[in-house]
């Protein structure tokens, strides 16, 4: 297979099932171009090496498997391992808990091949109801933080829906502050400009740091809108306390290296 023009990052710690049906996906979209898929995964007996050295003795054409171990789990770190090791034009971080629509990954090639001042890009994802997720957003304030996380946000129902782009078409594309590292497509010079993720953000805020570190350096973030998936969105952080305390963590960590400016929500 030619050098791959898209590499796919996933990263697994004991979330198999969610593994295997995002790669299935994968396996089912329609490419034309050389693609590697890079699972950075923390060893549990969970299956995962078994399947990648299946899927590596098949054959699956424009398709490579690799297969990268990590010593415990991270968010940040785990992606900056599979990005090290990323031999494509273009580098997709995407979640396992998410299954692609056939077309999504060539749509999304398209739009950034097309749109060469965009630097960073994320699909359109809906819950498994179909309900829309919002993937892009306005750059997150300590008021939108305590109103998704609080009464407040009921009160005052438009803090939200102004974040969220509520009342977009989701039918077009939409350039917005920053998206979700659910589905994040990174062209490799922005990665050679800005950098790597930022490790010490360990659970949360990585997204939302990288993203305001590319439109600081000059770079556009759109939602593509005929790139879509379904996202089960497992959102730890509201059903642990202990995830719950280190996405907290990490945003004030990200106001306190940003400053001011990021408080506001400006750049």
């Amino acid at each position: 297979m030619d050098s791959p023009r898209l590499s796919i990052v996933l990263i697994n710690y004991r979330y198999f099932k969610d593994l295997r049906s995002c790669i299935g996906s994968i396996l089912e979209s329609r490419l034309n171009f050389p693609t590697e898929v890079i699972v950075v995964n923390v060893p549990s007996n969970d299956g995962t090496e078994q399947l990648i050295e299946k899927l590596q003795r098949e054959s699956h054409p424009f398709i490579s498997f690799n297969l990268l171990e990590a010593p415990e789990f991270s968010i940040s770190g785990l992606r900056n391992r599979g990005i090290r090791k990323a031999m494509g034009n273009f580098i997709l971080l995407m979640d396992t808990d998410l299954t692609l629509d056939p077309q999504a990954l060539q749509n999304a090639m398209a739009f950034m091949v097309s749109h060469p001042s965009v630097g960073v890009a994320g699909f359109n994802l809906y819950h498994e109801d179909g309900s829309n997720q919002f993937n892009g957003r306005t750059f997150p304030t300590p008021l939108t933080i305590l109103a998704r996380r609080s009464p407040l946000g009921k009160i005052f129902p438009g803090i939200e829906r102004r974040h969220l782009y509520y009342d977009r078409d989701q039918n077009k594309n939409l350039e917005v502050d920053w998206v979700s590292g659910a589905t994040m497509l990174i062209r490799r010079e922005v990665i050679e400009k800005v950098g790597l993720l930022d490790e010490r953000f360990r659970y949360g805020f990585e997204d939302v740091d990288f993203c305001y570190r590319v439109k600081k350096s000059g770079w556009k973030i759109y939602v593509i809108a005929n790139a879509t998936g379904i996202h089960r969105e497992m959102r730890r952080s509201t059903r642990s306390l202990w995830f719950a305390y280190h996405h907290l963590r990490s945003a004030a960590l990200f106001f306190t290296k940003h400053g001011w400016r990021a408080i506001f929500g400006k750049i």
